[in-house]
């Protein structure tokens, strides 16, 4: 997959601010706006959208991402983690923290 490295990047730390927003305040439409940045990311990433990430083996995330993406797919992880964590759903925060893991 290609991507621009430095929009990558741009959008990370845009997204980690609209998560810390959205985990600080339980604010939906901040949530919201964390969850479409997220699905962006994950297709530019993995190719696929959240929702087939989260129901992957770590391994077979892992698999997936190519060397030089592995940091970025780390960041993406662990910030749905955190949205996943704010939101209760402390199982699938697991499996995520799981996967970025086993990138890091």
């Amino acid at each position: 997959m290609y991507f621009d490295e430095d929009r990558l990047v741009r959008e990370i730390k845009r997204l980690s601010e609209t998560i810390a927003r959205a985990v600080g305040l339980k604010n939906a439409e901040a949530q919201e706006e964390a969850e479409a940045g997220l699905g962006e990311l994950h297709r530019s990433i993995f190719g696929l959208d959240v929702g087939s990430t989260r129901r992957l083996h770590p391994s077979s995330l892992a698999a997936m991402v190519s060397p030089q993406h592995r940091a970025a797919a780390v960041a993406v992880l662990r910030a749905d983690a955190d949205l996943l964590e704010a939101r209760g759903e402390t199982g699938l925060a697991a499996l995520r923290r799981s996967q970025a893991d086993s990138l890091a």
